[in-house]
């Protein structure tokens, strides 16, 4: 706009001026994109973000509870490395800030993780493409079977495999027999932050999907299940390690146990979804959700001595039979620590005299 003033002698002048332009007042939007929420980290990673706006973007300031972490990224693609280890383990909250040239604000939603930074050993990785002649690092990761091995001894107390997505058909059993030392330097196979990992159980898999055979060995975040029927009805789980765990996972239609921990002393079952188990012995046996011992005697008849055995914070729902078994081979059900869990709607597939039970408590010559 403009304005011209015409003097043809000293004069005062007054002149108002009206501009109907207005300048850019748009916020920029902005969102993280990794890591995802509900994830849990460790190490070094990267927190990366998008964002756009009508002008353009001037920069981007990452948050970590609040507080910058580290300069604003002012090039595309916006990131920033963040030591976790720098963080204490817990959960921690993450967003990020966006502003144009005219100083415009955008803030992105905000995305929960979880730092746990208390693995003391080495961290290794697998993947569906990986092989064993690979290092194992998450550039260049194992497969799964040569980890679940051991990896030729490099797997030991205290390590973690971190297992990313995909589908791992197993037409054996996936045997793990790496073992850690005790039960705060455990060896862990657990889903790589928050991805979906399915272990499944073949056309040619026989007897279990997973034999947990090391001692203080722990499974965590996986979902297990059959894509087929087997000729003998095999179990999703089988946990015959000394103190091994299982953690957080999904363990479904089974053929004809969900989990079995059976003769082995110490196990720890919690916050599983443990649904849609025990299909294949219908009409002739029941199977379980959860199949569990803890007292039995060797065959000169002598009760062997045992720890507690943890099932707490699960979800048991829709087994074809029993949800829960406790059975005893003419000894007692002792030790089982049994908290928090929900278990129902078992027999609802197939309704049967004396099937469907919720729980069911002991055995021949036994009491619970």
């Amino acid at each position: 706009n403009t304005c011209t003033v015409s003097m043809t002698q000293a004069q005062s002048v007054t002149a108002a001026f009206n501009f109907n332009g207005t300048g850019d007042t748009t916020n920029p939007t902005v969102s993280i994109t990794n890591p995802s929420n509900g994830a849990t980290v460790l190490g070094t990673i990267t927190v990366s973000a998008t964002a756009s706006d009508n002008v353009g973007v001037a920069g981007v300031q990452f948050l970590l509870d609040g507080s910058n972490l580290g300069a604003e990224d002012t090039t595309i693609p916006y990131s920033i490395s963040w030591n976790t280890a720098t963080s204490s383990n817990g959960q921690h909250t993450l967003n990020a800030r966006a502003r144009d040239a005219a100083g415009n604000i955008g803030t992105s939603l905000n995305v929960l993780v979880t730092v746990n930074n208390a693995a003391t050993g080495d961290q290794w990785y697998v993947s569906t493409i990986g092989n064993a002649s690979n290092s194992g690092t998450l550039a260049s990761p194992w497969s799964i079977a040569y980890a679940t091995s051991g990896a030729n001894g490099q797997i030991g107390p205290g390590d973690t495999v971190w297992i990313r997505s995909g589908t791992y058909l197993q037409d054996a059993t996936l045997d793990i027999t790496v073992s850690g030392s005790s039960d705060t330097l455990p060896v862990i196979f657990r889903n790589y932050n928050n991805e979906r990992v399915q272990i499944v159980g073949n056309s040619a898999y026989d007897w279990t999907i997973i034999f947990l055979r090391g001692r203080y060995l722990w499974i965590w975040g996986l979902e297990v299940w059959a894509n087929t029927m087997t000729t003998r009805g095999g179990t999703s789980i089988i946990m015959s390690g000394y103190h091994s765990k299982v953690i957080n996972s999904y363990i479904h239609d089974g053929q004809k146990t969900g989990i079995n921990s059976q003769q082995v002393q110490g196990t720890e079952v919690y916050g599983n979804i443990i649904n849609y188990n025990g299909r294949f012995y219908i009409p002739n046996n029941p199977g379980y959700g959860w199949y569990a011992q803890n007292v039995w005697r060797d065959p000169n008849g002598n009760q062997i001595p045992v720890e507690p055995k943890y099932f707490y914070d699960n979800i048991v729902a829709y087994t074809w039979s029993w949800g829960v078994h406790f059975y005893t081979e003419g000894g007692s059900s002792d030790m089982i620590v049994f908290e928090g869990n929900a278990v129902y709607n078992s027999g609802f597939f197939f309704r049967y005299p004396n099937w469907g039970t919720q729980f069911t408590f002991g055995g021949p010559d036994g009491r619970a």
